[in-house]
């Protein structure tokens, strides 16, 4: 582990291959169900990560049998008394989420078994998703009183459309990996999930870190606002393209017929 890389955890495995930073979750006895300790530790590792200018894709995988199954609620399930208490207590869980999808490197999920409720969340929090077909995938909440709370009904819409999306949630239903692809809830399908996930991580590595890095800027910006605020955001990233080293490399490359070199500056 070089000084620059994040502490050990006890509830996810981490390492780096190349510029790849790999986390994958570790409580299999309970199909890596989410506890406030692994949020807590993904919040940590995801907020390294984002200063870390040697990692270009982050991807974050389970293992065979579960990408995640949900929150973990083997505990006391008692409601909060009011809600203020409600959201003191699980404020900062939430806030994993969107500390996630802002993580500047492209992040991949690399899903295989059960990834359902927050599970699922976290997957929908990363820009790209690889499943095995028979995953299980579902936010379930509804079937046990409960409503998504980690941004599921937000981002789930805005990948799959509203129509897609009220289906799902209001029926709780799980659908494999094949249905997932089938209305664009993951982009690509691979048995061998793991390494799916390194070949499409491999595909981004291959462009510029600098230029994926502001193109998932603007793309968020975009879907998230006017087609304005979308054109404008473009328009200023790639003045501040335009100036970095990587955009002088690509373009001496491409008149030398060579591979570029990339540094991500």
């Amino acid at each position: 582990m070089t000084e620059h890389q994040p502490a050990d955890y006890e509830t996810i495995r981490y390492r780096e291959e190349g510029h790849v930073a790999v986390v994958e979750l570790a409580r299999p006895k309970v199909l890596n169900a989410m506890n406030d300790l692994m949020r807590s530790e993904l919040r940590s590792i995801c907020e390294s990560i984002r200063l870390r200018s040697d990692i270009f894709v982050m991807v974050i995988a389970g293992d065979d049998r579960a990408f995640s199954a949900g929150a973990d609620i083997s505990g006391d399930n008692e409601a909060p008394a009011d809600p203020m208490s409600f959201w003191r207590l699980n404020r900062p869980g939430s806030e994993f989420f969107s500390i996630l999808s802002n993580v500047p490197q492209p992040t991949i999920a690399a899903i295989s078994g059960y990834c359902l409720g927050g599970g699922l969340e976290t997957a929908l929090a990363c820009d790209l998703r690889v499943a095995s077909p028979d995953a299980q995938l579902g936010l379930t909440e509804a079937r046990v009183g409960a409503i998504p709370a980690g941004g599921g009904t937000q981002r789930l819409a805005r990948l799959v459309g509203p129509g897609v999306a009220a289906e799902l949630l209001l029926t709780g239903r799980r659908i494999s990996g094949q249905q997932a692809l089938e209305v664009g809830l993951v982009n690509r399908l691979a048995d061998d999930w793991l390494a799916g996930a390194f070949d499409l991580a491999d595909e981004i590595l291959s462009c510029s870190p600098s230029a994926t890095m502001l193109i998932k800027e603007v793309l968020r910006r975009g879907v998230d606002g006017s087609l304005e605020t979308g054109l404008s955001a473009e328009f200023l990233a790639a003045a501040v393209d335009f100036s970095a080293q990587d955009f002088t490399e690509g373009m001496t490359a491409f008149r030398e017929k060579r591979p570029p070199q990339w540094r991500g500056r």
